[in-house]
C-alpha cells in the first residue's frame, strides 16, 4: 500500500511541474493547498471532483478513486474500456 501511495504522490509531483491553463472551479478552492497539481490532473482527465462540485480535499481517497486515477493516468487521460 505505501509502494502504491508513493507512486501517486510522484505522479502528481511530475504532473505539477508544468503549469496548466486550465483553472478548475470547484466550490472548496480556496481550502485546495496545491492547486496547480490539482488543476493539471483536472486538465489530464484524471480527477474531475465529486458531483457536487468540491474536491474535498481533506477527505481521504478510496480505493475506487484511487484504481480510477491510476487507470486513466496509465491510459493516457481516457477511461480504459471494459472487455465485453
Amino acid at each position: 500500500m505505501k509502494k502504491l501511495l508513493s507512486l501517486t504522490l510522484c505522479l502528481v509531483l511530475i504532473l505539477s511541474l508544468t503549469t496548466g491553463s486550465a483553472l478548475a472551479a470547484f466550490t472548496d478552492q480556496g481550502t485546495i493547498q496545491h492547486s496547480e497539481a490539482v488543476n493539471r490532473c483536472v486538465e489530464l482527465n484524471i480527477i474531475g471532483g465529486y458531483a457536487d462540485g468540491s474536491y474535498r480535499p481533506q477527505s481521504n481517497v478510496t480505493r475506487a478513486e484511487l484504481s480510477k486515477m491510476l487507470s486513466v493516468a496509465l491510459n493516457g487521460g481516457s477511461i480504459p474500456a471494459l472487455p465485453s
